[in-house]
């Protein structure tokens, strides 16, 4: 009987051990990406920013949301990153004359490439797309947040 006494609180605490670490090793490998997102203003556009598989390395992503028939005379003028409304980096697309869509190119294109987590840590993000149709220019605002 007396081993049975220190026996109980032998497994009890080591119970509570691998539990604890266990817990531990979980936090480690649960994805915890940062990651902001946002829709423009008149709803024809979204943008992607998140970290990637490298720690504090992150990179944005635009997106055509607009209509399939108006996506097929789209040409993206330029796009405009901006942090606390400072201009963080401006991308100027080529012409697309051609006809071509060229927001068929967006997925492989990236913004913000390379941004680390502290130079946007409590920011305001801010993404404008300068596009045109048909000849007609737009403008497109987009304020990221963190999700």
């Amino acid at each position: 009987m007396n081993s049975n006494k220190v026996t109980v609180p032998i497994i009890i605490f080591l119970t509570i051990c691998i539990i604890f670490v266990l817990i531990l090793f979980s936090i480690k490998f649960i994805n915890f990406s940062d990651k902001w997102s946002g829709t423009s203003n008149d709803k024809k556009w979204s943008f992607t920013l998140q970290e990637t598989d490298r720690n504090d390395y992150h990179t944005g992503r635009l997106y055509w949301e607009g209509s399939k028939k108006e996506e097929q005379h789209i040409n993206i003028v330029s796009v405009t990153s901006k942090i606390d409304n400072r201009v963080y980096g401006v991308v100027k697309m080529e012409s697309n004359d051609g006809g071509n869509n060229i927001t068929d190119n967006t997925d492989d294109m990236t913004f913000m490439e390379g941004i680390q987590k502290e130079e946007i840590k409590n920011k305001t993000i801010k993404i404008i797309v300068k596009w045109s149709d048909n000849n007609t220019e737009h403008e497109s605002h987009i304020t990221l947040k963190k999700e």
